[in-house]
């Protein structure tokens, strides 16, 4: 019987974070979780960059401001740059198709119906937010400017809170499966001079001493975003975690990425 899984993973590597998801990815394209749709909730450890499969990882990134602590991987996902901090949340979604309701299964239909879950679980997390329902053409890169950062432009589906954009995402299919990846950022977004990014400053950072996000927070978000896509797909989510098996899996995983970091898998 067709269900969801929820798994939580806290303040892992980056290297670890990234070669889950395509763990995950690989798993539902083989037909090994087919029935299952699988809600992964993380955070990282130490901060990362990540760019779009797509992107020229050249013009992407300027590697001459690069810190030499800073992993930088490419996604299994597309869009564009993004730098990872330790307060913020991030989530992938992965599913066959078939796991979507009828309504929800082009591209376009998956994106809102995932963006109407993330907007109804930050509404229940305390933070007031809507999704974009058109891209903010002023803010779009063009042709000489595709080094600009996920969060500085804005685009259709992606999340916005008090006119700041706080939450983007991007997906990728193979045949029948998807993986949609997702970044939150409560706490507003840093300045990341390698990959052009501008600081912008979210209405949860502005006097809050509690700007951090501990296993709580994330315990929380993630039991409102289970619940929210729950209700949009029509399936529970119950929470699970990996047996020592697929840990070692998704760890060799991360060695293998580890060293070829930048090219397309």
């Amino acid at each position: 019987m067709a269900g969801g899984l929820l798994i939580i993973t806290p303040s892992r590597d980056p290297y670890f974070n990234m070669a889950m998801d395509e763990w995950l990815f690989d798993r539902v394209c083989r037909g090994i979780w087919a029935d299952f749709a699988i809600l992964r909730i993380y955070s990282w450890s130490v901060p990362a960059i990540t760019i779009g499969y797509n992107q020229n990882s050249a013009k992407a990134v300027d590697w001459a401001l690069m810190k030499l602590e800073w992993p930088i991987i490419r996604r299994v996902t597309g869009g564009r740059a993004i730098f990872h901090e330790s307060n913020e949340i991030t989530f992938s979604l992965t599913a066959n198709l078939c796991l979507f309701p009828d309504s929800g299964r082009t591209l376009s239909q998956a994106n809102s119906l995932i963006s109407e879950a993330v907007v109804k679980a930050l509404r229940e997390f305390g933070v007031m937010a809507e999704w974009a329902r058109s891209s903010d053409v002023n803010g779009l890169p063009d042709s000489n400017s595709i080094a600009r950062a996920c969060f500085n432009s804005i685009t259709k589906y992606e999340i916005i809170s008090n006119g700041v954009k706080i939450a983007g995402g991007a997906q990728r299919r193979k045949g029948e499966s998807l993986i949609h990846q997702g970044s939150i950022k409560l706490f507003g977004v840093s300045v990341c001079l390698p990959i052009s990014q501008k600081p912008i400053f979210s209405g949860l950072s502005s006097g809050n001493e509690d700007n951090h996000l501990d296993l709580i927070k994330l315990k929380r978000f993630s039991a409102f975003l289970a619940d929210a896509l729950s209700e949009k797909m029509g399936l529970k989510f119950r929470e699970t975690v990996l047996d020592t098996a697929q840990e070692s899996e998704i760890i060799g995983g991360s060695v293998e990425l580890r060293a070829h970091t930048l090219e397309k898998r």
